[in-house]
């Protein structure tokens, strides 16, 4: 592979089960080429955060979330990769890259430079040259493991947008993939009506506010272009869609447990009521007899010697 520049690039997902590490002292705000990155949709770029030093870049996806998703991206040479074995290793705090995006420069020899970064991609030459799309700036091939991105001249600014798009790409599948997660646990665990309706409601929030078919301005079509291309390898919609089926059906779940457990307590209130229709009906009886008695002692009251009379009758 000597004579040709190599730089991979990996994406670590943070830790979710461990408090995030701190950010370095020297980090600034990101730019690719000197300016702000803007190819993002607005309301989208609002909930992201990209810092970067000389050791790589640190992304923050829908910040302040509860579905927020935080990556580190390492960029090394191949020569730093080969001398540094520990190099390849994920920081503290983050877990093992989720892509790896390798680029290089074409220089005319197309298949050579396919058949090297197909082997530093997958560890062998699974993609040959006659399998790369091809664009006005580059060939390339996109898989579940990351990016071959070969150019077509050494400026690196579009391949570093991919970066990008492979970063919100899976920044998309680990916070669909946690959403489902949640719901399903909270089926299985039964928890209460409230906890379900507050994550219908995040659920409903991230739909609305974060997650777009296509998170590209129309304007930058190339970044379009490329961004459609993941979403078709990595299935991102068709992910949402599982998951919209996936609230979906829980809703209607939880609104047969809801109608069911109303229907018991309709029941419940219809017995109630009979239990106590009858008590009142016994009480009234006893009410009536008892009030009947009084009257039939208050006649014999008022009759002057009535029951002598009776008694010599009856005798």
């Amino acid at each position: 592979m000597s004579g040709t520049n190599y730089t991979i690039a990996r994406l670590y997902p943070a830790n979710t089960a461990q408090e995030l590490p701190e950010l370095p002292p020297d980090v600034k705000i990101l730019n690719i080429n000197n300016k702000e990155i803007r190819f993002f949709r607005d309301v989208l770029q609002q909930q992201m955060q990209f810092f970067c030093n000389k050791s790589g870049w640190w992304l923050y996806f829908f910040r302040g979330e509860a579905y927020e998703q935080v990556f580190y991206v390492g960029f090394q040479k191949l020569e730093e990769m080969i001398s540094d074995i520990k190099a390849n290793k994920p920081p503290a705090g983050y877990s093992w890259p989720v892509a790896t995006l390798v680029f290089s420069k074409v220089n005319d020899n197309l298949p050579q430079v396919c058949e090297h970064t197909s082997k530093l991609l997958y560890g062998s030459c699974t993609i040959q040259h006659q399998d790369l799309y091809e664009t006005r700036t580059h060939y390339g091939h996109v898989s579940g493991r990351g990016m071959q991105y070969l150019a077509k001249w050494s400026d690196d600014q579009q391949f570093l947008r991919h970066v990008l798009l492979h970063a919100l790409a899976h920044a998309y599948l680990l916070s669909m993939e946690q959403l489902s997660n949640q719901l399903a646990n909270m089926l299985v665990a039964q928890k209460s009506d409230d906890d379900l309706r507050a994550l219908y409601k995040t659920m409903a929030e991230f739909n609305a506010k974060s997650f777009f078919h296509q998170p590209v301005k129309l304007g930058n079509s190339a970044t379009c272009e490329a961004w459609v291309r993941i979403n078709q390898v990595l299935g991102i919609t068709e992910s949402n869609r599982e998951l919209s089926a996936q609230v979906s059906q829980a809703h209607d779940i939880f609104a047969f447990d809801a109608a069911k457990q109303a229907q018991i307590n309709r029941e419940k209130r219809q017995e109630q009521t009979k239990m106590a229709a009858e008590q009142q009906a016994a009480k009234d009886r006893r009410l009536e007899r008892f009030l009947m008695m009084i009257s039939i002692l208050i006649a014999l009251v008022s009759v002057p010697n009535l029951i002598d009379f009776i008694y010599r009758l009856v005798n």
